[in-house]
């Protein structure tokens, strides 16, 4: 089993190594034909990587709003996706400070409780 971002992309292209599965929530556009871990038989397996970009607490709205338009005519411009062509689990995603809470909150929650569940203290 490996979890990777895509150093064996090359291997499985030519066909000496199986993609099982991915471990996010929806099939990658890049990785069309390869199942979620949900699709492939093992329901509520469900780990994304992301990265996001946070004003400090407190950003006025009209700052906030004007940064997300921003970034998201950046991320629309070919030349920026084409950098990133090369990174096969990419997706790109934008939306509103609402959304980028909500996924953050997701995330605190599940990895509490994987590391509970794992008995994983901080030390």
């Amino acid at each position: 089993m490996i979890f990777d971002g895509g150093a064996f992309l090359s291997l499985a292209r030519e066909g000496k190594l199986r993609m099982l599965a991915v471990s996010t929530r929806s099939r990658l556009d890049t990785l069309p034909d390869v199942p979620t871990m949900s699709e492939a038989g093992v329901p509520g397996y469900e780990i994304d990587l992301w990265f996001g970009i946070i004003a400090p607490f407190g950003t006025p709205q009209p700052i906030a709003q004007r940064l997300a338009h921003e970034i998201t005519a950046i991320v629309q411009q070919p030349a920026f996706r084409e950098r990133f062509a090369g990174f096969p689990g990419i997706q790109f995603e934008t939306g509103t400070s609402q959304e980028m809470a909500a996924t953050i909150k997701r995330d605190i929650e599940l990895w509490r409780v994987m590391l509970g569940d794992a008995k994983i203290e901080p030390q």
